[in-house]
């Protein structure tokens, strides 16, 4: 009967560690996403600001506007432009 015990032990023991790393490597995921969407986000606008220095326009390069390229990728680009012509 103590083999039964030792086993449902460490069957819990494992689960509940899974558990725990999934719950502690979690955030570190999604930190690496932002960081990552920052970074094709400050790419593309660096890429977009040469090519927009030809019209005279250009758009700013801050946390807000790196995120929001990098996280809506072409849709936020090309709002970023709009808002950039129409409002600036």
């Amino acid at each position: 009967m103590a083999e039964w015990k030792y086993l449902s032990l460490i069957i819990f023991s494992a689960l509940g560690m899974c558990i725990i790393l999934t719950l502690f490597f979690r955030p570190f995921k999604l930190v690496r996403k932002i960081a990552v969407c920052g970074l094709i986000g400050f790419l593309s606008l660096a890429v977009l600001n040469i090519f927009l220095r030809i019209w005279g326009m250009h758009v700013v390069i801050n946390p807000f506007t790196v995120l929001m390229a990098g996280i809506l990728k072409l849709p936020g680009i090309i709002l970023l432009v709009i808002c950039d012509y129409l409002f600036v």
